[in-house]
């Protein structure tokens, strides 16, 4: 997780017949855009990028943990 906590600002779109439920999708939308946001501002403060990376793979795991309970 992570590795991945530099989030990607243009995820893949899902395959043809592999569609996301809107309500997930805005979901993870709005965790992307935070989490981007919120590592800008770390990396502004000062913070270190191993710190900065560890904070926001705390977070993205929140979101994953919601986002898997909407889509159930």
């Amino acid at each position: 997780v992570v590795a991945r906590a530099d989030v990607d600002a243009h995820p893949k779109k899902p395959r043809p017949g592999h569609g996301v439920a809107p309500a997930a999708s805005r979901h993870a939308a709005k965790c992307n855009r935070r989490l981007q946001d919120r590592r800008d501002a770390m990396s502004q403060a000062g913070k270190r990028p191993c710190v900065a990376n560890c904070a926001t793979a705390r977070e993205m795991a929140c979101w994953v943990w919601a986002i898997a309970l909407m889509v159930r």
